[in-house]
C-alpha cells in the first residue's frame, strides 16, 4: 500500500476541504471515547476528569499505541490517571474492561441483526459469535473471582491479585443499571461517529459504499483492532480494514484505501493534540521527557 501510494498526492486528490471535514468527524470521535470514560470515572468513582483531560486522554492513548505495542493506550491511561487523579491502577485497567465489554455487547447485538441484511457473511457472522463467547467469559469470571484472603508476596501473587481486583471492579460495574445504561449510550454514539468516519472517508475518495456494510465493518473493526502485534499495529490494521470491508461485501482495495486516510488523519490527531496534551502532563509522572516516561512505564509494565 504505502508503496504505491502517494500520502501527499492522496490528500492532494481529496481536497483541503474534505480532509477539514474528515479531520473534524475524528476529533468528534476521539472525543465521544473520552466522555466514555470520563462518564465511568465519575458515575462509579466519584472522581470528575477535568474536560481538558477528557478531550486530550484519547489522542495521548492513540499516541502511546505507536510507543508501547502491546496495549500502549490503556497502559498509559492507567498509570495516568494513577498518577494525575490518584485512581488505583486496578480500577484505572477495568475502566478499559468495561469499555472493551460495551463495545462487544453493541458489536454482537447490532453487528448480528445488520449481518443479516448482506450477503455472504457467514466468516463475520461466525467472528460475531466468538466475540459473544468472549464476552460472556468477562461476565462469567467475574461472577466467580473472589478477593484474595490471604496476601501472598511475590510477583507472580501481585499480578494474580491485579487480575482479581480488575475482575471485581469489572463485576461491581457491570452491577450498576445506571452505570451500565450510560455506558451502552455513549457507545452506541461513539460507534455512530466511528461509522460516519469511515464512511465519509471512503465517499471522499471516490467509493460508493453500502452504508449497512460500512457499520458493520465499523463494528467489527473496533473489536478485532484491539490486538496490537506491532507499534500501532502499522500495516495490520490496514490489512484488517481491507479484509473486514470484504467480507462485508466491499472491495478490498476500497478498504485498504480507506484504513490508510483513516490511519494518516489518526497519526496527524495524535501527533498534535496528543503530544501537546503529554507534554503539559509530564510534571504528573514524575518526568520532564518522552524517553524518561516511556522507560518509567516500559518497567512498571514488566515488573
Amino acid at each position: 500500500m504505502f508503496q504505491d501510494v502517494n500520502p501527499l498526492q492522496l490528500i492532494s486528490d481529496v481536497g483541503i476541504a474534505n480532509l477539514a471535514t474528515n479531520l473534524l468527524i475524528g476529533i468528534v470521535y476521539f472525543f465521544s471515547f473520552g466522555y466514555l470514560m470520563r462518564v465511568v470515572y465519575s458515575h462509579h468513582y466519584k472522581q470528575s476528569i477535568t474536560w481538558t483531560d477528557t478531550f486530550l486522554l484519547p489522542f495521548m492513548m492513540h499516541l502511546w499505541t505507536y510507543i508501547l505495542p502491546a496495549k500502549g493506550g490503556l497502559i498509559y491511561q492507567t498509570f495516568f490517571v494513577k498518577a494525575k487523579y490518584q485512581i488505583d491502577m486496578s480500577k484505572g485497567f477495568s475502566v478499559g474492561v468495561l469499555v472493551f465489554a460495551a463495545s462487544l455487547l453493541i458489536t454482537c447485538l447490532v453487528g448480528g441483526v445488520l449481518s443479516f441484511q448482506l450477503l455472504d457473511v457467514l466468516a463475520l457472522q461466525l467472528l460475531l459469535i466468538a466475540m459473544f463467547g468472549t464476552l460472556v467469559f468477562f461476565l462469567v469470571a467475574g461472577q466467580l473471582v473472589k478477593e484474595p484472603s490471604i496476601v501472598k508476596p511475590g510477583i507472580i501473587h501481585a499480578l494474580i491479585r491485579f487480575v482479581q481486583n480488575v475482575l471485581i471492579q469489572f463485576r461491581d460495574q457491570t452491577k450498576d443499571s445506571k452505570l451500565l445504561g450510560k455506558v451502552v449510550a455513549v457507545t452506541v454514539v461513539s460507534t455512530g461517529i466511528h461509522s460516519v468516519w469511515f464512511y465519509h472517508s471512503a465517499v471522499i475518495l471516490g467509493y460508493d459504499p453500502d452504508p449497512i456494510g460500512i457499520v458493520l465493518a465499523t463494528l467489527v473493526l473496533r473489536i478485532i483492532t484491539l490486538v496490537r502485534v506491532v507499534p500501532g499495529n502499522l500495516g495490520v490494521q490496514e490489512i484488517m480494514t481491507g479484509s473486514v470491508f470484504l467480507a462485508a461485501g466491499l472491495g478490498l482495495d476500497e478498504g485498504l484505501m480507506t484504513g490508510l486516510l483513516i490511519r494518516l488523519m489518526s497519526v496527524l490527531l495524535a501527533g498534535t493534540f496528543g503530544a501537546a496534551g503529554l507534554y503539559s502532563n509530564f510534571r504528573y509522572f514524575g518526568t520532564d521527557s518522552l524517553k524518561s516516561l516511556f522507560f518509567k512505564l516500559n518497567s512498571s509494565k514488566q515488573s
